[in-house]
């Protein structure tokens, strides 16, 4: 197996990931490297001999996370990297069914169990109000999509474009906002085309803004995804988000994290 010289300072975490019953190895998989507070340090696509390598900027404790589609997340034991370490790993993914088209299988909607930090933030609350669209926790755990822009495909008010600058791939899909077509606005997307816009972007009650290159699965890896809601502006839109600055005409979209929690 070919190594990567390691930069000076580094902490690298290299492995495979395979098929739990066959060892099959697993391409395109992504491994997520993550410190204990559940943030996001690094992150790295299998090859097709299921290989990875992933950098720590400092020494500590931390958590692989692999996910793949068609398998079942799984995330590392514990981590503890010295400085300059570099640590041989191998992660196994088991198989999940992934939903045929054309297949509908109806059942009652379970009760929605309230996460405490998601109801403090008021997640619930404007849930119930009948304003926006919002995926669940539960919503999310069952997703099929393995990246933070696929869970927004099914939403209406909300739209998947490629990054160009980012190249093609679900992980750097930009999520943008239709607008309505009685708008001044119109047509003010630039690039994005007539009828587009960008939202304002929260990650755990913070306005944050994409750097170049970056994308929402940057921000918040799929995984650490706990809520997400969407609101567009008018009656009923939660003032906080939504403001009377240009910037926030198009709307917002809330993400909430497990680090948050």
């Amino acid at each position: 197996m070919l190594l990567v010289a390691t930069p000076a300072g580094a902490q690298t975490l290299r492995g495979l990931v395979l098929e739990q019953v066959t060892e099959v190895p697993i391409a395109l998989s992504r491994v997520v490297l993550v410190t204990l507070e559940g943030d996001s340090v690094d992150a790295d696509l299998t090859d097709d001999q299921g290989f990875f390598s992933v950098d720590a900027r400092d020494a500590g404790g931390f958590f692989l996370v692999a996910s793949a589609l068609g398998y079942r997340t799984a995330r590392s034991e514990r981590l503890a990297l010295a400085n300059e370490e570099v640590r041989v790993v191998q992660l196994l993914l088991s198989l999940r069914p992934v939903r045929v088209p054309g297949i509908d299988v109806t059942a009652p909607a379970p009760e929605i169990v309230e996460v405490p930090e998601l109801r403090n933030r008021g997640f619930y609350q404007r849930l119930r109000s009948g304003w926006g669209e919002f995926l669940t926790p539960e919503e999310i755990r069952a997703h099929t999509g393995v990246y933070t822009p696929e869970l927004f495909r099914e939403l209406r008010s909300v739209q998947l474009v490629p990054d160009r600058g980012r190249g093609a791939g679900p992980w750097n899909d930009r999520v943008v906002f239709k607008r309505d077509t009685g708008s001044r606005l119109v047509g003010a997307g630039g690039e994005l085309g007539a009828g587009l816009c960008e939202p304002a972007i929260w990650v755990d009650d913070v306005r944050t803004s994409l750097m170049p290159g970056e994308s929402l699965d940057d921000l918040a890896p799929k995984e650490l995804v706990e809520g997400i809601e969407v609101h567009r502006p008018g009656f009923g839109a939660p003032a906080r988000y939504i403001g009377d600055d240009s910037l926030d005409a198009c709307g917002a979209i809330l993400l909430w994290t497990r680090s948050a929690s």
